[in-house]
């Protein structure tokens, strides 16, 4: 537990006064101030705590002036008020007319039970659409503390934003204290509700949203309002929730792009520089781009069109930039007659030329996943039809090593890929989740540790659900399953026990993350 007697942090009072907390939860103080106090709010228990019952009974005081916003969990003890004073009408109107009792207390019972039943049928229903037009909420209490920072995750919301004189849809990122699990914040700042699309966000022509290593910045796809796909993002105030600006894609003078549809962003380690992988619109002449932008004021610093190279088909292309920002990855499949494989490219992001000639990988391919080691040395490239990884050198562009994921694992494969990759920031191992069927027919979900620098497997275990992404998070403290439900669960490579995943967040309302981001740990 902190210390309670007061003591000055730069201005800042332990503990802070309650005035202080309620202007930080309306938004009136100026952004270093509150960055300022959220830093030492997430830091001391006992400011934190009082921030956290403020702020509750600030949201339920708030939300009396809106009737149609009244949860529907209320429902129950309305229909109740009314039937007791349906009831007492009941006992004086038999006073006064006898002969009707009957009559009148059967029918009102049984308008009683009809409320009372549609009460019970209809408050989840109802209580669900409530939350899902609301900012979301972890339905989980008394989780384990897994770190002393925030852990943002996306969700399948969307919220409309007012900007510049033109409305835009962003998907909600919720900021969730790390030592509780409760949704301190949810981004990005908006009076309008939110809403759930029919198929949700961050499908296969949304990108996730990119946080910066110094949780300051977070960039998101922006779409324009009912326009279904990205064409420009934002940068967001992680603390405050503003939007700092929203940029839109154009495609490199003398092309005819069409719209550019964003497919990947990445943040350079010095948080100085986006860089955005996009396709246009014209979908025939098979255009690819990478745009660069400065991340402090959204200007557009470059922009090419990558080649497409012979038989490439640039509809199954995966990229990955190194942290280093010195390296552009594009992995395509390609097929010409006699000729099937796959392509890899690398690309100087800050140019546009080759670094050198693209890697031709022969063999059936498939569904491809690229990773990159956080000390920019080599690039993880995952082959989905002959489930083989392949390291590959980021300075002499070859093959380092191949691993066969079916050994990999210790088993056979009937089906299944690997659906997700993630490396350790230290870039010691690499964390694979498959969802796959073995001879038999026995469908398993797993994660399998694979240690690089010993080339071998530390361990694995299993899932109840199919797991949607793996992320690596905190400094190596813990790492995150997005399961396909929504449901998020972690997982600790710290100690000498093997890891045992832990549900973490459950989003209230039937809302689901869809992936986590990363950490201010």
């Amino acid at each position: 537990m902190k210390p309670t007697s007061t003591r000055k942090l730069h201005g800042v009072h332990c503990p802070i006064e309650a005035e202080l907390l309620l202007a930080i939860i309306q938004k009136e103080l100026p952004l270093p101030d509150s960055r300022e106090i959220y830093d030492h709010i997430n830091s001391c228990d006992t400011c934190y705590r009082r921030y956290s019952e403020l702020f509750e009974a600030y949201d339920q005081i708030a939300s009396l002036g809106q009737e149609e916003n009244v949860p529907a969990a209320n429902l129950m003890n309305a229909v109740l008020e009314e039937s007791q004073g349906r009831l007492k009408a009941v006992r004086v109107f038999r006073k006064i007319n006898l002969r009707m009792r009957t009559i009148t207390i059967t029918t009102l019972g049984t308008i009683v039970a009809i409320v009372v039943i549609l009460a019970l049928f209809l408050g989840p229903i109802l209580q669900n659409t409530f939350l899902r037009a609301e900012r979301s909420l972890n339905s989980l209490n008394n989780v384990q503390a897994i770190g002393s920072g925030l852990l943002y995750a996306e969700t399948n919301k969307v919220i409309p934003v007012a900007y510049n004189g033109s409305t835009w849809d962003i998907g909600e990122v919720i900021a969730v204290n790390e030592r509780n699990g409760q949704v301190i914040h949810s981004l990005p700042a908006s009076p309008q509700h939110p809403f759930m699309p029919g198929l949700g966000v961050s499908g296969a022509s949304r990108a996730a949203p990119v946080l910066s290593s110094d949780g300051k910045i977070l960039i998101e796809p922006a779409e324009s309002s009912g326009a279904g796909e990205a064409a420009s993002f934002a940068s967001i105030d992680p603390i405050s929730g503003k939007i700092r600006y929203i940029t839109q894609l154009v495609g490199p003078p003398g092309t005819n792009s069409g719209t550019i549809y964003i497919h990947q962003m990445w943040l350079d380690a010095a948080n100085t520089t986006i860089t955005i992988f996009g396709a246009g619109s014209n979908v025939a002449q098979g255009q690819l781009y990478i745009l660069r932008f400065n991340a402090q004021t959204g200007k557009e610093l470059s922009s090419f069109q990558i080649p497409l190279i012979q038989g490439e088909n640039d509809l199954n292309t995966q990229a990955a930039v190194l942290p280093n920002d010195q390296l552009l990855v594009l992995a395509t499949s390609a097929t010409e007659i006699g000729k099937t494989g796959e392509i890899i490219q690398f690309i100087r992001p800050s140019s546009g030329q080759y670094a050198t000639q693209p890697l031709f990988i022969p063999g059936l391919w498939g569904i491809v996943s690229v990773s990159v080691l956080a000390n920019s040395s080599q690039i993880v490239v995952f082959n989905g039809e002959t489930e083989n990884l392949y390291f590959i050198s980021a300075s002499t562009f070859q093959i380092v090593s191949t691993v066969p994921v079916a050994a990999f694992v210790n088993t056979n494969f009937a089906s299944g890929d690997i659906s997700s990759l993630a490396v350790s920031p230290d870039g010691a191992l690499l964390m694979a989740v498959l969802n796959h069927t073995i001879l038999g027919g026995a469908t398993t979900y797993s994660v399998w540790i694979y240690n690089i620098p010993q080339a071998s497997v530390d361990y694995n275990f299993t899932v109840s659900s199919p797991i949607k992404s793996i992320s690596a998070l905190s400094k190596n403290a813990y790492f995150t399953l997005t399961l396909q439900n929504g449901e998020v669960d972690w997982f600790s490579l710290s100690g000498a026990s093997q890891p045992s995943p832990a549900p973490w967040i459950i989003l209230a309302g039937n809302a689901q993350v869809m992936n986590t981001i990363g950490s201010s740990s």
